[in-house]
């Protein structure tokens, strides 16, 4: 049996390079070490500029660093692709819907493959 993932190892990752809430907030660019908190304990998403921030200070992918918000996310990308594939179906087919139905197809396959 497989140990449940922990929705974010952002903490895990401060504490193994021994680094205080203050210290990664000064790092990644925040006013203080109140927003690392929130982000630890997942009461707020980081803003963009700090994930890209968290990937590069613990060369760790966004995806592996919060893996239960990546798959929220995840899901609703999922299913919103699905929507908006019914969508197509009452349209006409044209050059441009060809080319987003690909993609969308490919959000929907990749997710139903892995899951």
């Amino acid at each position: 049996m497989r140990t449940p993932r922990l929705p974010s190892y952002l903490r895990t990752h401060r504490r193994t390079w021994a680094l205080t809430q203050r210290e990664t907030a000064f790092l990644i660019g925040l006013q203080s070490g109140t927003a690392v908190s929130y982000y630890e304990r997942r009461e707020r998403s980081p803003q963009l500029r700090a994930v890209i921030a968290y990937e590069l200070l613990f060369e760790t992918s966004i995806r592996a660093l919060v893996p239960g918000l990546a798959a929220g996310v995840e899901r609703m990308l999922v299913y919103r692709a699905r929507q908006l594939l019914q969508e197509f179906d009452s349209q006409k087919p044209t050059a441009r819907i060809k080319r987003a139905r690909q993609l969308l197809e490919r959000i929907v396959a990749r997710t139903e493959g892995g899951a």
